[in-house]
């Protein structure tokens, strides 16, 4: 079989998904807010202040573009500040997932316009 295949996900299945994903990524955060240092409090501050700023200057797909990386940095800093390397590693493997229907759900629309 040639070319890629996309995979349904039942509602369900998406809902399940998603209660898992918010309960890792809520215990995540909550031992990244006692654990993370003044460093990190700091970087993230920057990529706020770099994401307000691409609110300002930029629309559309290249919002897109620019503002998709500084929540990467922001994400991987909080969830990197739980100090738990097993439970970063399950929110990553979870926000993969998604990521993989966001670009469907994204990306492809405008190609199909092109």
């Amino acid at each position: 079989m040639k070319g890629n295949r996309i995979c349904s996900v039942s509602p369900y299945e998406l809902a399940n998904s998603f209660a898992i994903r918010k309960a890792l990524e809520t215990l995540a955060v909550r031992y990244a807010a006692v654990r993370i240092t003044d460093e990190e409090l700091d970087a993230m501050r920057e990529l706020l202040a770099q994401a307000d700023k691409a609110f300002a200057e930029f629309s559309d797909n290249e919002l897109l573009d620019r503002f998709f990386p500084i929540v990467k940095k922001f994400n991987k800093i909080a969830f990197e500040a739980c100090r738990s390397e097993r439970l970063a590693e399950l929110v990553w493997a979870q926000r993969e997932l998604f990521d993989r229907y966001m670009v469907m759900r994204i990306i492809l629309p405008n190609r199909i316009n092109k």
